[in-house]
């Protein structure tokens, strides 16, 4: 199942439906996982606050990448949009 929300989410802001994109990915994240895609799917979720326009938010999203998966592939690029 999270599996399926993760790729859903993924969907939904490829399409550029951002607000959708993140319902998937708060039921992907209540699911409790531990899965290996948690820190792209915050990477995800930081995106798409910042394409809605809530920078504020996307910066606390890409924070949590960096403090809690620091060594993940993808803290390097949520260090840069925290830069920005």
């Amino acid at each position: 199942r999270e599996n399926a929300l993760f790729h859903t989410a993924f969907s939904l802001h490829s399409t550029s439906d951002y607000a959708g994109s993140n319902a998937a990915l708060e039921r992907f994240f209540r699911t409790g996982t531990k899965s290996p895609s948690a820190p792209y799917a915050w990477y995800i979720r930081g995106l798409n606050y910042g394409a809605l326009g809530n920078d504020a938010e996307a910066g606390r999203c890409f924070r949590t990448i960096t403090e809690t998966w620091p060594s993940d592939p993808i803290a390097a690029d949520a260090a840069e949009c925290i830069k920005k």
